[in-house]
């Protein structure tokens, strides 16, 4: 029986290959819950050996208040707190990737809800299909157009493009410093959040009580 630590090597000769995923799991076990239960184990042993990072990475990142329980409010929350969680589980690559994400969608959620049509008939908000085509608005236009509009400061359209900045690299691959990069991304999008959507700007919850926000945490 192989134990919790067994590689995902195999010999090839002179060369090994590694294999995405347990294809020898049916071969070598007989139930599926003899499986469920080796991978459990799996789990529990890189748990127990990475709790100490883990726990350090989480302890860095700054608590945030997500208003509402709206579809919009609610898509943020999802997304940053698995953003998050892939940041402390050492995932940086996808944190990264979930980080532009939130960003991108916080900037459009901002234009849909800042647009007014002032006509004959008094002040309306655009159609819903004429809103639609802010989905295909250049994202750097699109914040640039906010700053503008005194909608976001400066500060926030400078995290923005770092960002997007950011998401140009990696998704070229040219990503070095996955683990730096994970953190900027939060403590980035994290500020985007302060300055927009977030609730309780002013304070961060610290110690089981909300205290004068400090910036980050040392």
């Amino acid at each position: 029986m192989m134990s919790e630590d067994t590689p995902e090597r195999i010999p090839e000769g002179p060369r090994k290959i590694r294999i995405v995923g347990r294809p020898f799991l049916k071969a070598v076990f007989k139930t599926d819950e003899q499986a469920k239960s080796f991978f459990c184990r799996q789990k529990i042993g890189h748990f127990k050996r990475h709790i100490d990072e883990m726990h350090a990475r989480e302890r860095e990142l700054e608590s945030i208040i997500i208003p509402g329980n709206g579809e919009a409010s609610t898509f943020i929350y999802n997304l940053l707190k698995e953003a998050r969680d892939l940041y402390v589980d050492g995932y940086f690559y996808g944190c990264i990737a979930i980080c532009c994400v939130i960003s991108e969608r916080v900037m459009k959620d901002l234009a849909r809800d800042s647009i007014r049509i002032a006509d004959s008939q008094g002040i309306r908000s655009p159609s819903d299909e004429a809103l639609e085509k802010l989905e295909r608005v250049d994202f750097r236009t699109l914040w640039e157009f906010l700053l503008k509009c005194g909608i976001i400061s400066k500060e926030i359209s400078k995290v923005t493009q770092k960002l997007a900045e950011m998401r140009n690299d990696y998704l070229h691959g040219n990503g070095a410093n996955t683990q730096i990069d994970a953190k900027e991304a939060i403590t980035n999008l994290t500020k985007i959040l302060r300055g927009t959507v977030a609730n309780f700007n002013n304070y961060d919850f610290r110690e089981g009580h909300f205290r004068s926000y400090q910036g980050p945490k040392k």
